[in-house]
This record gives structure tokens, sequence and C-alpha cells, in this order.
């Protein structure tokens, strides 16, 4: 549990940071839900973008309601190696994208 809750924060904060994103902390789950608007992309581009030049997976948020547009759905049940990589990678596509 301790895990988890230490995974949990830190992908949160981290996920924050990211430019274009935004997230609220869950209070329990294996998941966050990820703001994209500021993207400038529907969630199943972002998802398609996230896969192909980072592969880093996720859900597209509509698939769980028509609450979930403009959101994608990111599990954090992984290594902290791994979400560690996920958020510098996600972090180097959208750089990468808002300077073109």
């Amino acid at each position: 549990k301790k895990a988890f809750d230490e995974r949990r924060k830190y992908f949160v904060e981290r996920v924050k940071n990211i430019p274009g994103v935004s997230c609220l902390e869950p209070d329990g789950a294996f998941y966050i839900f990820v703001n994209i608007d500021g993207t400038g992309m529907d969630s199943d581009g972002f998802c398609r973008t996230m896969i192909d030049e980072a592969g880093v997976s996720m859900t597209p948020g509509h698939v769980f309601g028509t609450m979930g547009d403009g959101f994608v759905r990111v599990s954090y049940a992984n290594s902290m190696e791994n979400l560690q990589r996920a958020v510098i990678l996600m972090r180097e596509v959208l750089e990468k994208r808002a300077a073109r």
C-alpha cells in the first residue's frame, strides 16, 4: 500500500508539471485521469501520439463515458522506474509538439 501511495504521489506531481496537461490526485484506484485540453489534441489522438512517439500506453477518457472527453486515463500500477521514464517521455513529446 505504501509503495502505491508513493507512486501515486510521484506520478501526479510530475504529470501536473507537464505543459498542456493537468490532473487531480485520486483518492484511490491505480490510475489518474489527465486533462489534456491544453494540448490541442483529442483523447484518441493524444493516446496515439503517446504510444507512437513515447511508447507510453494510456486509455482515451471517452471510453468511460461522455464526461471523459478531454481526458486520458493513465495507470500508475507499474514500477517507479517505468513511471519516471514515462513522465520524461511524455514531457519530451509535448514539448517538441509545442515548439512546432
